[in-house]
């Protein structure tokens, strides 16, 4: 069956714990910059890292015969460091999956448990985001 109802939810589930957490976490931050590092948790590019380093880019069942090269070239584009994440053009299915599986954990689980799901997707980058801008002065 067609997974983007999830994928709907999950995106709404996954956008209102990376406010949350930015609003508790960077009190006197500008709404302005709020929104800045809420798209930096929840960006196509910081979803898709988080399935192809958690292998979920492997369970993808799909009828796109241009997904396995283009996989292998994100993987690859990956792998170089030096270029960063936002450097990358990742096959939009990887975040699809990803806020899919966000929206089966909320569906399931409640908002509770959706929330826990979406934090735990996007841990690596928040703790990024915490080392970045923990001593910026990014409150204008």
């Amino acid at each position: 069956s067609n997974y983007q109802r999830l994928e709907w939810i999950g995106d709404a589930v996954l956008c209102l714990a990376a406010r949350e957490w930015c609003y508790k976490y960077f009190p006197s931050f500008t709404v302005k910059n709020l929104v800045t590092i809420e798209t930096i948790l929840i960006c196509n590019e910081t979803l898709a890292r988080v399935a192809l380093s958690s292998g979920l880019h492997r369970h993808i069942l799909h009828c796109d015969s241009t997904l396995p090269g283009r996989l292998e070239s994100y993987t690859f584009e990956i792998e170089d460091e030096c270029q960063g994440i936002w450097a990358t053009d990742p096959p939009k299915v990887l975040a699809d999956v990803v806020e899919a599986l966000i929206g089966v954990a909320h569906i399931d689980g409640g908002l509770a448990q959706g929330q826990r799901a979406a934090k735990n997707a996007i841990s690596s980058m928040i703790g990024a985001v915490k080392d970045h801008f923990a001593n910026s002065d990014q409150k204008e």
